[in-house]
């Protein structure tokens, strides 16, 4: 699967309907092991944190994480430790969502069906709900989704994507408004 971007000035000439904005990106491999997890989340925390700061985003801003969400304990762990090290008293306002639940991990195509998740939710102002999950042993702090608004009118949010051999990749997007 491939993501195709291009300028909004390019899509509107062609008719298109712009669904959002790529606000920054980051890509980070610590290389450290072909299948080793950090269980800290030490490098995907850094790896946000650059993020945001290149991007100049504000965490009060991001209103979901779309996140690599591949249901193994070690990998959700270590997502929701870095949830917890990002937004610390706003992480339950931040729902962090996974795909892989509907489609599976689809390997090399899951870094773009969560972009696309993303910009879709964006564009629609809602979250979706991590299909299959057992909320009841879900950690109380942390928010996984559901059908509802965007919290707090938030036009922003983040892919994040880990693979196999420490490769992280982020892109923030934000609602696309056109300029007056």
């Amino acid at each position: 699967m491939t993501f195709v971007l291009e300028t909004a000035a390019h899509a509107e000439r062609r008719g298109a309907k712009v669904l959002g904005r790529v606000t920054g990106y980051a890509y980070g491999n610590n290389g450290q092991h072909p299948t080793h997890i950090d269980a800290a989340a030490v490098r995907v925390t850094d790896l946000l944190k650059n993020l945001l700061a290149r991007s100049g985003t504000d965490i009060t801003d991001i209103g979901f994480v779309v996140g690599h969400g591949n249901g193994m304990p070690i990998s959700d762990a270590a997502e929701i430790a870095c949830m917890r090290k990002i937004f610390s008293a706003h992480t339950k306002p931040v729902p962090l969502i996974s795909t892989k639940p509907i489609y599976g991990h689809t390997m090399g195509a899951a870094s773009a069906l969560n972009v696309a998740a993303a910009v879709l939710i964006l564009a629609h102002g809602r979250t979706i709900p991590t299909a299959n999950m057992d909320y009841a042993s879900a950690s109380s702090d942390m928010s996984f989704g559901s059908d509802a608004p965007l919290p707090g009118g938030k036009k922003a949010g983040i892919a994040l994507s880990c693979g196999i051999g420490g490769h992280n990749s982020a892109i923030t997007l934000e609602e696309y408004r056109r300029p007056p």
